[in-house]
């Protein structure tokens, strides 16, 4: 009736890690899920996803860094609109936070560049092997950017004496991503994060996942944008160590 075989059934449990007792609970499901576009992608999502990176790949490797930007932010967002889940979704997020901060160096954007950086390291380490140098001189501007910033490279050492706590003074909504609230997903991201003197957020680090990789990378591009009264000693600001907790 649903005009829906065996084989795509057990395809699309696999890839979107549904676990039911039923089969009745799957077809279910299935009906939920086939409301939202990412059912199209379902079954050849990794074809998909390819693709747009290879393309935004090829458009950073060109040197049109201000188009890449536009690319990557975009698919970004469609990434965010259309997972639900699958063993390679830390990989595909991994390689396109590392991409765009790759077309965001090289427009000049690089602090926007460190942290879509550390976004990847965060998601997913094993898409950052790639070195710096692949990249050429943007690459390499953009490892020295990190390696030359104490708040990126050993922010511990930059914190000598403790401070106030630092208090949040803007904090624009984090998305909830679409597809996992169509199914009513929860989950709960735990996050650290360095307060910069300047009351912007550095280094973001999970510190712990009860929910799905994409509830984490959107809880990390949203807490970009967060700024803070930076903590104080004697009047004077300092950096700090921030842990939050996201909840979906």
């Amino acid at each position: 009736m649903l005009g829906v075989n065996e084989e795509s059934i057990m395809k699309f449990w696999r890839f979107t890690e549904v676990r039911t007792a039923t089969p009745v609970a799957v077809v279910v499901t299935w009906c939920l899920v086939c409301t939202h576009p990412f059912v199209s992608i379902a079954k050849d999502a990794s074809d998909e996803f390819g693709a747009h990176l290879e393309r935004i790949e090829a458009t950073v490797a060109e040197g049109d860094y201000k188009s890449a930007k536009r690319k990557a932010a975009k698919f970004e967002r469609e990434m965010l609109d259309r997972i639900i889940g699958g063993p390679r979704v830390p990989e595909y997020l991994g390689e396109i936070a590392r991409l765009h901060a790759i077309a965001l160096a090289g427009v000049g954007e690089m602090d926007h560049a460190a942290w879509k950086w550390q976004i990847a390291l965060a998601i997913s380490p094993e898409t950052t092997d790639q070195e710096f140098d692949d990249f050429g001189d943007v690459g390499r501007d953009l490892q020295a950017f990190i390696r030359t910033n104490p708040v990126l490279v050993d922010p511990a050492n930059s914190m000598r004496e403790k401070g106030s706590q630092p208090v949040p003074t803007k904090q624009p909504t984090i998305r909830y991503p679409k597809a996992q609230g169509k199914l009513k997903l929860h989950g709960s991201v735990v996050v650290q994060i360095v307060i910069g003197i300047d009351g912007k957020p550095y280094n973001p680090q999970i510190v712990k996942l009860s929910g799905r990789p994409i509830m984490a990378y959107s809880t990390l591009v949203g807490l970009r944008r967060w700024r803070f009264e930076p903590s104080m000693v004697d009047g004077t600001p300092v950096n700090s160590f921030m842990t939050i907790t996201m909840r979906f």
